[in-house]
């Protein structure tokens, strides 16, 4: 206990004879016993102000395959709000296609995941998982996008604009959603919590997939312009 008492802010006790011992030691350095894994975790989580590994259990835990991909797929639903809200600014012009709807489509079409995420913190654990999770969410969005404009907005177009919108959209928004699935990590979750900052690593994700929305968006208005200039 006396060892103990004397301890660095860098050190733990030995578990056998309770010396001090460097945080990242693999030996006791007075009776050379070996330091195991869990003895340092708990000690480095405590400083961190984590709780133990054994009590952060549920952190570790997924939601089975077919839950994750329900709610993936939910989420791909919910995205369509963005685009509503993108339609109905028809006062913006330019700024809603172009900045307004990549941003909150791409913010919104992985709302299953987030869900996931706070729910089950283990699945942030596989990064191409979650990615592959928002893809879903990606292609659920724009295959009721697609729907929409060509049972609603523009029924009377023939096959070519039925089998455009049906392939052309669904590969642009799954790729986005491929893209800022790959910035969603538990870094994410903390600073949602307020826990923690975010870190810059996760922001060209996201940049890259507003980008690719946004890029596909203006080159739609550019042709749709230019073909109606020459009609």
């Amino acid at each position: 206990m006396q060892e103990q008492q004397r301890l660095r802010n860098d050190e733990i006790p030995c578990p056998s004879c309770g010396a001090p011992v460097k945080r990242l030691a693999v030996l006791c350095m007075r009776c050379g016993v070996r330091v195991p894994s869990s003895v340092l975790n708990v000690g480095m989580a405590s400083d961190a102000g984590v709780p133990p590994a054994s009590d952060r259990r549920q952190d570790t835990r997924e939601p089975p395959v077919v839950l994750a991909l329900l709610y993936a797929c939910a989420g791909g639903f919910l995205g369509i709000v963005a685009a509503l809200q993108a339609e109905l600014s028809g006062s913006l012009f330019v700024v809603a296609p172009l900045i307004l709807a990549p941003v909150a489509e791409e913010i919104l079409k992985p709302i299953g995941v987030y869900l996931l995420a706070f729910k089950w913190p283990g699945v942030l654990r596989r990064r191409w998982y979650v990615a592959s999770l928002a893809a879903l969410s990606g292609l659920m969005f724009a295959i009721v996008e697609s729907a929409v404009y060509t049972l609603v907005y523009f029924p009377e177009q023939g096959q070519n604009y039925v089998l455009y919108r049906f392939t052309v959209p669904l590969a642009i928004h799954s790729g986005a959603s491929f893209l800022f699935g790959l910035g969603i990590n538990s870094n994410l979750a903390n600073w949602l919590r307020g826990r923690a900052s975010l870190n810059t690593s996760n922001w060209p994700f996201f940049v890259a997939a507003i980008g690719v929305h946004a890029v596909y968006n203006g080159t739609v208005i550019a042709l749709e312009t230019i073909e109606s200039l020459s009609s």
